[in-house]
């Protein structure tokens, strides 16, 4: 993927993520919001509304709630998938058996949890239901499902309760991913979900960043 390639998707992420909170966007503020062009974002729109995630609408979009809410989780499931397993390969070396491991709701922490799921024992403590499903049955996991206010965009749980839920807990270690770095500065376009991942950083003696390095700018 090229840095260009990796921007748009940087982009593209924070404009779904700002449907999902307000119902629709205007196009105004994304050129400030994101620091690009009209025309980059008027492409930008283009794209997303091609693909069925939104509806474009004079000035701006409204969200495509059937596309958006049904296929986001799988579209990231379908996207970068080498890069991602090359991701959780590094980090399954970082963890030990019997450790007590954190994994947010990225598509490369449920590549990470597929690799825990084949050796074990672990403890495996997710707010991610795809994680939750993949791990069920799995005698060498000892599954903790954190619940919460149910996302379906992101197939997870998030809100108050799952931050108490994860500040009642202590871990080794928390894997956690994030939409962009910037000037060594996390970006992530969702608030509940920056609530949840510093309740793990705070739970955890060890916090880790799951990173594509496309995504440093």
């Amino acid at each position: 993927m090229t840095r260009a390639s990796s921007a748009a998707t940087v982009r593209y992420d924070v404009i779904r993520g700002l449907l999902l909170e307000r119902g629709s966007v205007r196009s105004s503020d994304l050129v400030t919001l994101l620091g690009v062009s009209t025309m980059t974002i008027h492409r930008d729109l283009d794209a997303l509304a091609n693909r069925g995630w939104l509806r474009r609408i004079r000035g701006g979009a409204t969200v495509q709630r059937s596309a958006l809410f049904e296929l986001n989780v799988r579209a990231r499931m379908e996207e970068n998938t080498r890069p991602k397993d090359t991701i959780a390969a590094a980090a399954f070396e970082l963890v030990s058996m019997g450790d007590a491991v954190i994994l947010d709701d990225s598509t490369t922490s449920l590549a990470l949890a597929a690799r825990l799921n084949e050796t074990g024992p672990v403890t495996l403590i997710t707010y991610f239901r795809s994680i939750v499903e993949q791990a069920l049955g799995n005698p060498d996991i000892d599954l903790i499902a954190l619940g919460g206010q149910y996302h379906p965009s992101y197939d997870s749980y998030l809100g108050e309760i799952t931050v108490q839920a994860i500040e009642s807990l202590h871990a080794d270690i928390a894997f956690l991913s994030t939409s962009a770095v910037t000037a060594d500065v996390c970006f992530h376009q969702v608030p509940q979900s920056i609530a949840v991942k510093r309740a793990m950083m705070k739970s955890s003696a060890r916090s880790v960043l799951l990173l594509d390095p496309e995504l440093l700018t």
